[in-house]
């Protein structure tokens, strides 16, 4: 029995240590397993962590001892470590002993619930915030119910059974009889409809309750509703969400005005339309009313109020209808608003002759008062001319002197048989020295042709004479020439080949061509080579033998622009306006001294005055515009009458010079001094006459006066 216990106790200690044997090899086992070589505190290499862990020792690196610089790549690719702090990449974190988070910067976010959706099938849905979401999980996952299947904005409905109002692609509405897209929306509340209807006709009707949310929509009655519910209230479908636009609908008069956001309008409408002030009449900026003079000369406005003189007037932004009490008498026709000044003799400034005779002063000469005393006298030659003002002058320098235009050569009136000539911008030079716009306007002040182009007539010499071929090219001064040599020898560049373009406003103005057709004005007879014959549509009518022919164009009664008023008269017409037709009614403009030069060769006070006449501008300033005078860049010096050296002959002619003498000045006493031979006598300091300035200079001589000796003595 005893020896019985003792093989029990020992099969049992056997059996023991054998499990103790079997479990430390199991685990020392497991070890081998985990990880590389790590290095502990004490500066001894392990294994692997487990049997650091092991001993007890803390891992001071993941590598073999000693601990070095721990080499990563220079990648930005942060995680978040378990330490809670950021690394630039996951070896970093690796270096510094840390086991990584999450795969980006501290601190790790919470996984987004809404993350889900993405994977979820797409398929638009519209929110009640009007946003469009890939689904409807997204739309939930946002807190946002769902207006509508498919992208916003969601189709507006009227569900009834006979058609639907549905947007189309454009944006407008109309009734179809399709229920696509509104099918699947009105077919819940048609089946609602039908499951209440007969409990409907047995309430009474309630009153319709809707909540105060603003959420505009435009009803088809074009009045904007705060919300969809109070639309269906007043029972107005929906046109489309959003405001109703407005429409502010004004007349196309040209009445300017400058608006508080100091911008122009058109007229006052146009500024209320976008909801601005008016801060005064006329164009931005608004200019501070100065004090007017305390002057009383009573004039009738075009409001038929009478002022205590023309500033008053003007302030109250009216022009001057006639001077005197209202109202105006008709023998008094209301000045056109023409500014050409010329001093009376009463010593005033007027801003044209019409002005001055209305209050019956006489004109001391063209300009500004004080008549300057430095006017050279004119010629005593009688070759008398008719003025543009019907009177008869002994020569044109008098006539010009007092600011008036040539009519015709010889005692006024002028011949019925001078018709009028066309308006085109065409200058020449006649035998008299004078430039004229075109080559009728010459002829018919008795003149031949000197040169084209303005006065002085050029002296070119040394140039070989142009072949007689007929090749039109255009110059860069928009005139055609008959070839490229005289392109070149008029000191321009060849733009194209052929005839210049011929550009016409698109104003009707009509004409009688001397071809006896009628053409829409005299832009468009010139391009056709054709001359005026006659305003007006063709066939002419001979104008009346008392009528002289000024241009001072005025609109009858009957709709048809005449040359002036006494043609009217002739036709038995009234006036209508001044001007050519049609009347421009209310075309104010504002009292803002700018002066322009319309393409008619009159002064404006502004571009709005040259509008009011159907008027392009041709420059800033008064008239007349000061031509360019372009010259080729070749350097040829030659030596002018005046003692300077100039570029080339070209350069002198348009510094009002002829050329001495080729090459810098000082020229060579042996070159003879050669002078132009137009006749334009002047009076030299030695009291002889020479026949023009170069000839007196030519011998040593400076101008005393213009004219023939002697010179006369001014007071």
């Amino acid at each position: 029995m005893r020896s019985l216990i003792i093989v029990l106790i020992v099969s049992l200690f056997c059996v023991s240590f054998c499990e103790s044997k079997r479990n430390k090899g199991r685990n020392q086992s497991d070890c081998d397993k985990d990880g590389g070589p790590v290095c502990g505190e004490n500066g001894k290499t392990y294994a692997n962590e487990c049997k650091a862990s092991k001993k007890g020792i803390a891992i001071a690196c993941n590598q073999t001892c000693p601990c070095g610089d721990c080499v990563c790549p220079a990648l930005y690719n942060p995680v978040c470590g378990k330490d809670g702090n950021t690394y630039d990449n996951d070896c970093s974190a690796k270096c510094a002993g840390q086991k990584i988070k999450c795969t980006n910067e501290c601190p790790c976010k919470k996984k987004n619930r809404c993350d889900r959706c993405a994977r979820k099938k797409q398929k638009a849905v519209c929110g009640k915030d009007g946003k469009t979401y890939a689904n409807k999980c997204m739309a939930k996952c946002s807190g946002q119910p769902i207006e509508c299947k498919g992208q916003c904005p969601c189709p507006v409905c009227d569900c009834t059974k006979s058609s639907t109002l549905c947007q189309a692609g454009d944006g407008t509405y109309s009734r179809v009889k399709c229920f696509d897209p509104c099918r699947k929306q009105c077919k819940k509340i048609w089946k609602k409809a039908k499951k209440s209807r007969k409990q409907k006709r047995k309430r009474p009707s309630k009153r319709c309750r809707c909540k105060k949310n603003r959420n505009p929509v435009c009803g088809t009655d074009g009045k904007t509703y705060g919300n969809s519910c109070m639309a269906r209230c007043k029972r107005v479908k929906i046109a489309s969400r959003g405001e109703c636009p407005t429409l502010c609908a004004c007349p196309m008069n040209f009445f300017p005005v400058c608006g508080s956001n100091n911008k122009t309008y058109d007229n006052e409408c146009s500024a209320k339309c976008e909801q601005q002030t008016v801060l005064c009449d006329g164009q931005c900026p608004c200019q501070d009313l100065k004090p007017c003079p305390r002057i009383f000369l009573e004039v009738c406005g075009s409001d038929g109020q009478t002022y205590d003189n023309d500033c008053l007037a003007s302030q109250a932004g009216q022009s001057v209808a006639c001077v005197g009490k209202c109202p105006c008498s008709q023998s008094l026709l209301a000045c056109p608003r023409i500014i050409n000044r010329v001093c009376g003799g009463d010593n005033n400034t007027y801003n044209n002759d019409c002005l001055a005779r209305q209050v019956g002063q006489t004109i001391a000469c063209a300009g500004e008062c004080p008549c300057p005393s430095s006017l050279l006298p004119c010629p005593r030659i009688m070759n008398p001319v008719c003025g543009s003002d019907g009177q008869t002058y002994n020569n044109d320098c008098l006539a010009r002197q007092v600011g008036q235009t040539i009519a015709c050569a010889g005692e006024c009136p002028c011949p019925s048989s001078l018709l009028p000539c066309p308006r085109i911008m065409n200058p020449v030079c006649g035998s008299d020295g004078q430039t004229y716009n075109n080559d009728c306007l010459a002829r018919q002040a008795g003149q031949t042709l000197a040169c084209t182009g303005g006065c002085p007539c050029d002296a070119i010499t040394g140039l070989r004479p142009c072949p007689k071929i007929y090749r039109p090219v255009c110059g860069a001064d928009g005139k055609t020439y008959n070839n490229e040599c005289q392109a070149k020898q008029s000191g321009t560049e060849v733009l194209q080949e052929g005839k210049c373009p011929c550009i016409c406003q698109l104003s009707y103005l009509p004409v009688c061509g001397s071809d006896n057709k009628t053409y829409d004005n005299a832009c468009n007879a010139g391009c056709s080579d054709v001359t005026v014959a006659c305003e007006g549509q063709c066939p002419c009518a001979a104008p009346p033998t008392a009528c002289t022919m000024e241009y001072n164009p005025m609109c009858g009664a009957d709709g048809t622009t005449y040359s002036n008023p006494c043609m009217a008269r002739a036709a038995n017409q009234e006036i209508a306006c001044n001007g050519s037709c049609p009347c421009r009614k209310g075309c104010a403009c504002p009292f803002i001294l700018s002066p322009v030069c319309g393409k008619d060769g009159v002064t404006y006070d502004n571009e709005c005055g040259a509008r009011c006449a159907s008027q392009t501008v041709d420059c800033k300033g008064e008239c007349p515009c000061e031509k360019v005078c372009a010259c080729p860049f070749i350097y040829l010096p030659v030596c002018g009458m005046n003692g300077k050296t100039y570029d080339n002959e070209c350069s002198a002619t348009c510094d009002g010079t002829v050329k001495q003498c080729g090459g810098s000045c000082p020229c060579p006493d042996t070159k003879p001094c050669v002078c132009p031979r137009n006749i334009d006598p002047v009076c030299g300091m030695d009291d002889v006459t020479y026949g023009n300035e170069c000839q007196a200079r030519c011998a040593g001589q400076s101008p005393a006066c213009k004219g023939e000796c002697p010179c006369p003595v001014i007071s």
